[in-house]
């Protein structure tokens, strides 16, 4: 086998999170070309127990074309000042790659708390010239951390990419030392163990890639800020948001701490054909109702929204006070409910809603309507909703404006791409598919729509007026 089919891939865990590292090379077998060879080295420390190292070492066993290779690390770095609170020492061993696997020119690095959607091959075939690493750049930093360029004693921060996938040099790196630069700043920095060193060390020897090789699900907002267009191409930032190749579940919230964690059920389903599918997770439940405060300005396509509700509630709101609407729906009733359709149009599913609209009303639920285009019933769910108004698109940003309500109604399964604006937002709703038909229609064209209906836990089909007022109530 040609040395240029083969493709490394390199993995970090203590005891901590042994069982994610089966996950991780899963979803990027379920994902690879038959083409190339996958060769997985999990570099571990020597908390980690024979049994699970045997169970790392099995997801080799499911795939004709992929090897994993245990890389023992024992104590090295044990001792090293730690400066970050829940991130441990074991992030070090990045910096082992570069000695360690001498054999290679060039490897790909990943976190474990990541799902790869794609063939992993595109990443590695990028073209790194002179530069010894490329990696996504880590917007949030550039728009809030203004002051870490001064901390970290470099010019801007402008290539700060984020430490979870990264694409190595390991030749250019092994040529100039690089090892004694990074190892010489542990324990330096404040809030970071590895993450701060490579950006100060690699500074002008980074380059940046597709922002869809590192979508982080905290971040979907920040790829539709002004300033994101400055590092990447609006259909670089669409498709990161639409058709990530990797995701990835940064910050304290993990996919096997919250099952409604945005696409945790990604995750969870590669973690299901693991050799730990039996390992206990104390997953959260997902939440039909939950209380997530309003932390994002309106623009764009909420001016009509946000005019409509001071005509609603009789205020001279400017849209960054918008915020403010949210304590005005509860002062006006404890539950209001809001349906999102695409159309008014004359069928018997929004004849259907029609009639629950009405059943809400009569219990004294205030009842809002948001669609993109008109229909034959446009004057009945005007008339039967309290409130109903049309918006341009309903994007994430949108999406977000919605928490105001305590229950989100998708209708129909044509839906999908809101659905999945949703989920990416980490918003609570209720899917609604009254239409069998049109519902396997759309799964058998779209495997995002497939996805978001096969594995969501709020999807309810068919439509029983009493179930659901009952699910409403809850």
């Amino acid at each position: 086998m040609s040395e240029s089919k083969i493709v490394p891939i390199c993995a970090i865990t203590d005891e901590r999170l042994s069982f994610t590292v089966p996950a991780l090379f899963i979803s990027i077998m379920e994902n690879a070309s038959k083409k190339n060879f996958y060769k997985f080295y999990c570099f571990i420390d020597s908390s980690v127990s024979s049994d699970d190292k045997e169970k790392i070492l099995s997801t080799q066993a499911l795939y004709d074309n992929c090897s994993v290779n245990i890389v023992e690390m024992g104590n090295m770095y044990h001792n090293c000042i730690n400066r970050h609170p829940t991130v441990t020492n074991a992030c070090l061993y990045k910096f082992a790659i570069i000695k360690r696997l001498l054999q290679y020119d060039k490897v790909i690095y990943l976190d474990t708390d990541i799902v790869v959607n794609s063939d992993i091959s595109e990443l590695y075939n990028i073209d790194l010239k002179d530069n010894y690493i490329g990696g996504v750049f880590n917007i949030l930093y550039y728009t809030q951390k203004k002051n870490l360029s001064a901390m970290l004693q470099i010019p801007d921060i402008e290539s700060y990419i984020n430490a979870g996938v990264m694409l190595m040099n390991l030749k250019k790196m092994r040529e100039d030392n690089v090892v004694k630069s990074l190892e010489h700043y542990i324990g330096q920095f404040e809030g970071s163990v590895d993450q701060h060193i490579f950006n100060k060390v690699c500074y002008g020897k980074i380059i940046n890639i597709s922002p869809k090789f590192n979508a982080t699900i905290s971040y979907q907002e920040l790829y539709q800020l002004p300033e994101a267009e400055s590092f990447y191409t609006k259909e670089e930032l669409k498709e990161a948001i639409e058709n990530p190749a990797i995701i990835h579940y940064t910050g304290e919230r993990k996919p096997w701490t919250f099952a409604n964690l945005p696409l945790s059920w990604k995750w969870y389903k590669y973690f299901r054909k693991s050799a730990f599918r039996d390992y206990p997770l104390e997953r959260q439940p997902f939440i039909l109702r939950k209380k997530v405060p309003l932390s994002f300005i309106i623009q764009n396509n909420l001016i009509k929204l946000g005019a409509r509700l001071n005509e609603i509630f009789k205020l001279n709101l400017d849209y960054y006070q918008f915020f403010s609407v949210i304590k005005l729906v509860k002062q006006r009733n404890t539950s209001p409910v809001c349906f999102v359709i695409k159309s008014a149009k004359n069928n018997i599913e929004n004849k259907n809603l029609l009639t629950l609209i009405s059943e809400l009303k009569n219990n004294g639920r205030v009842v809002f309507v948001i669609y993109e285009k008109g229909g034959n019933l446009t004057s009945e769910f005007k008339n039967t909703a309290h409130y109903f108004f049309k918006i341009k698109k309903l994007d994430i940003r949108v999406a977000k404006a919605l928490k105001i309500f305590k229950h989100i109604i998708l209708s129909e399964a044509d839906c999908y791409k809101y659905a999945q604006d949703m989920t990416l937002g980490n918003i609570s709703f209720l899917w609604l598919i009254q239409n069998s038909d049109i519902k396997d229609k759309i799964i058998k064209k779209n495997s995002v729509a497939s996805e978001l209906i096969n594995e969501s836990k709020n999807v309810i089909e068919g439509f029983d007026l009493k179930k659901f007022t009952d699910i409403l109530s809850r």
